[in-house]
């Protein structure tokens, strides 16, 4: 980073701080701080980080980090999952509910359509919330009734010892 983008990003702080410190000198009784000064210092957190904003503008760190949370599209989803062409997700579920799902068709309908109602709605307002337009998307789904392996245990011999290295 250079010197000149340093010198501007205290400068910011500073303004944000001189602003908080107004606020704190002339109110008349203890209260939360407004919301203007909440989203100057959100902002800033986005920038900088929690914790050095925290520091810098002697405000409470969880109060910071949890109003950035909030702030965040998706609850920080972006840092989760990032941006790519293609994405592919998995539905496991509880071995109790996979015979049951394997041979009900509507059940299994409706569980598969609710899982690709919740990722195609998140995508939906994830691209809503970054570029401000509508969109539609698909999703196809398949269903592997069996796994690779033939789920067998292997069992040593009877006269095998383990030993730890």
């Amino acid at each position: 980073m250079s010197q000149k983008q340093r010198a501007a990003r205290a400068a910011r702080v500073e303004q944000v701080r001189r602003r908080i410190e107004q606020w704190r000198k002339t109110r008349s009784k203890r209260g939360p701080m407004p919301e203007p000064l909440w989203e100057a210092a959100v902002q800033l957190a986005r920038e900088q980080g929690v914790y050095a904003t925290s520091q810098g503008l002697r405000v409470n760190y969880d109060s910071l980090r949890t109003r950035l949370e909030r702030r965040t599209p998706a609850r920080g989803a972006d840092h989760v999952l990032p941006p790519v062409g293609l994405r592919q997700f998995v539905l496991t579920l509880p071995f109790e509910l996979r015979a049951r799902l394997a041979y009900d068709s509507k059940l299994w309908g409706a569980v598969t359509r609710v899982f690709s109602d919740s990722v195609l709605g998140f995508y939906r307002r994830r691209l809503r919330a970054l570029a401000g337009v509508t969109g539609r998307s698909g999703a196809v789904t398949v269903v592997q009734r069996t796994s690779s392996g033939a789920r067998i245990e292997p069992m040593p011999p009877p006269n095998w010892r383990r030993t730890q290295w």
